[in-house]
């Protein structure tokens, strides 16, 4: 794997020296693994939460939080930047269980394989212990 450049321009390199945290998403059978920069005064719950609504608001599928892993200032001085590589290597590591050609708009889903459930069960904190809940979206009743 080529690690990722480290920036150079202000604006990019403000970003990465934010906390960042890796979540992992559930819809369906597929799981969602992105990227957030906690900024603005928010925790690290709220940058969650935040996503969450974002992305629960583009699927027709109510939305599962399975975990999170956090990286801070106890990880560097660019938090955010470290998260963005281990996204990287995960994605190279559960490559075939991508549903998205890699490298285009969606290549952050994955169907989700024993394997890759299995990782986040062992690295993720539960949305329990980081705080927050496993769903946001009521489902409607008929």
């Amino acid at each position: 794997m080529i690690p990722p450049k480290i920036p150079s321009d202000p604006i990019t390199l403000a970003w990465h020296r934010l906390p960042g945290l890796i979540y992992f998403f559930k819809a369906g059978d597929a799981i969602k693994i992105g990227v957030a920069a906690v900024g603005n005064g928010k925790t690290p719950q709220e940058a969650i939460k935040r996503r969450m609504r974002q992305i629960q608001s583009a699927n027709h599928e109510s939305i599962e939080l399975l975990g999170v892993i956090s990286f801070s200032k106890q990880h560097g001085n660019m938090p955010t930047f470290l998260a963005e590589t281990r996204e990287r290597e995960l994605r190279i590591r559960f490559a075939a269980s991508m549903r998205f050609k890699q490298h285009s708009v969606g290549a952050e889903w994955f169907t989700a394989s024993d394997d890759l459930l299995a990782y986040i069960r062992e690295n993720a904190r539960t949305p329990e212990v980081f705080g927050l809940p496993r769903v946001i979206a009521s489902v409607a009743s008929d």
